[in-house]
């Protein structure tokens, strides 16, 4: 720190409810295989304590907890479930202060990257819809990249590395406890903003970011700015 005032050299964004809205239809395709089996769907603070981790991870969770496992495999999960979010991928717009803030990055000429547990192949079907937000970033790093999801550091350091940044001169946006984690673990400084939809079954859990807003808009650029 400077005069209280970040020096920050590069930018990395979770995507799925960072970036875009994407944890409703998420919660809907988590649901939608279980209760063709006659199973209740994920609620809301279950999905709180998924989101972030990897899908072969909360995957085999969730099927293991409602005792699937001799009725569900969890390739034709993970597949049913990326054939039900991917008839929802036009439907995922920016989130609130995303392509401000985004744009405010780049006016400063701050490198960006994302950092997003989706395997490649899912992350390009999904941002043929969001090339404005692509095309602003130096680099992508996607979920098959590393060895270890979050909230291992691996995902921010490749990032970071990427970016040709120091992980502790860079700043980490996220939306899950997993991801800060990761972030901070990693040596960045970590942005939290929880989904307003689970907020109240995690919101301990973000005690440990280096600062938690409510939406994009709330983040104060001033404040990295060298004085």
């Amino acid at each position: 720190m400077k005069d209280n005032k970040l020096l920050i050299e590069g930018i990395i964004f979770d995507l799925d409810g960072t970036l875009i809205d994407y944890e409703g239809i998420s919660n809907l395709a988590m649901s939608k295989p279980l209760e063709r089996l006659g199973v209740e769907g994920i609620s809301w603070k279950r999905q709180s304590q998924l989101i972030g981790t990897p899908i072969q991870v909360w995957g085999r969770q969730v099927i293991d907890e409602r005792n699937l496992t001799e009725k569900l495999d969890l390739n034709d999960y993970i597949k049913e479930y990326f054939d039900e979010v991917g008839l929802g991928y036009s439907k995922m717009g920016p989130l609130p202060g995303a392509m401000e803030l985004i744009n405010k990055f780049h006016s400063l000429k701050i490198p960006m990257a994302i950092a997003t547990t989706t395997p490649r192949p899912k992350f390009d079907t999904k941002m043929v819809y969001h090339t404005k937000i692509l095309e602003k970033m130096t680099c992508i790093v996607t979920g098959d990249e590393v060895i270890n999801g979050k909230p291992a550091p691996d995902i921010f350091l490749l990032a970071a590395s990427k970016l040709g940044k120091d992980p502790k001169k860079c700043i980490v946006f996220e939306d899950s406890p997993w991801g800060v984690q990761g972030a901070n673990t990693a040596g960045c400084y970590s942005v939290a903003i929880p989904d307003s939809r689970m907020i109240q079954f995690i919101k301990e859990d973000f005690k440990i970011a280096n600062d938690v807003i409510n939406s994009l808009e709330e983040f104060d650029t001033e404040k990295i700015i060298k004085s």
